[in-house]
């Protein structure tokens, strides 16, 4: 599940290792082990980078290693967006230590993180049960009431569909497609997962980017890179609620 990697410069006198230590929810432990090689104590700017720019890292500014010796941090890596769909994917990063009093001093490492998508079917099924649970338990409470029940000829019945607009907003005379994707999802106020997707002829649909949204004034405007860089097909963009698409939008035609 875990794979690192360790460099370690020759020439200097500090070297770095990365261990892996655990998975959760949260993201990925990792432990990183610092060597001083040297006759005097060292302090070291720790500094963590994944050039996709997904990940986030939680871990110690500054570590100072004494010398002859080895200190250990913890470094926690999650996605900064979790995915609802899409297979396994790794992520490489790097970390750096570089001396604080003399920067020339430095050495780096690099790791990988494996990036999973939300196991929505697991809660899903719980959610089903518990569903049916309540549904069997109001029922039974119906049938006892019999004739006494009585319902208001004014209650509104819940929504139980939606509407999904989208637009490309791209600037005159453009190339390509470098403007804002604008989207909204009726009734607003419902958190809602976002996925783009390109199909060219004859090919399987490929995700060139997905988001969560909150539903807050039911969309948003952004721009996608990805939309840069895409090439002839069509871009779709869809919309789902609880793991159910509720909405699928053709955003751009079948060429550039």
């Amino acid at each position: 599940m875990y794979r690192y990697h360790r460099w370690v410069n020759q020439a200097g006198l500090i070297r770095l290792e990365l261990r892996p230590a655990g998975r959760s929810e949260a993201g990925s432990e990792y432990v990183l082990v610092a060597l001083n090689l040297g006759g005097r104590p060292v302090r070291l700017r720790l500094e963590a980078q994944e050039d996709g720019g997904g990940l986030s890292f939680s871990l110690p500014d500054e570590v100072t290693v004494a010398d002859g010796s080895e200190e250990e941090v913890r470094l926690t890596v999650a996605p900064l967006r979790r995915r609802w769909f899409g297979g396994r994917r790794t992520l490489p990063f790097t970390l750096s230590a570089a001396a604080v009093l003399n920067p020339a001093l430095s050495v780096s490492t690099t790791g990988e993180y494996e990036d999973r998508p939300i196991d929505w079917k697991r809660p899903a099924v719980a959610g089903i049960a518990a569903a049916a649970v309540v549904l069997a338990v109001a029922a039974g409470l119906l049938l006892a009431n019999g004739s006494r029940t009585s319902h208001s000829s004014g209650a509104t019945p819940p929504k139980s569909s939606f509407a999904f607009t989208a637009t490309i907003r791209s600037k005159p005379g453009a190339a390509v497609m470098p403007g804002s994707l604008c989207y909204h999802l009726a009734p607003e106020n419902v958190p809602f997962h976002v996925v783009l997707t390109q199909v060219s002829s004859g090919k399987t649909p490929a995700t060139l980017d997905e988001w969560d949204d909150d539903g807050q004034n039911g969309g948003d405007c952004v721009i996608v890179p990805q939309m840069l860089t895409a090439g002839p097909g069509t871009l779709t963009l869809q919309a789902w609620v609880n793991g159910s698409r509720v909405g699928d939008v053709v955003v751009a035609g079948a060429g550039k």
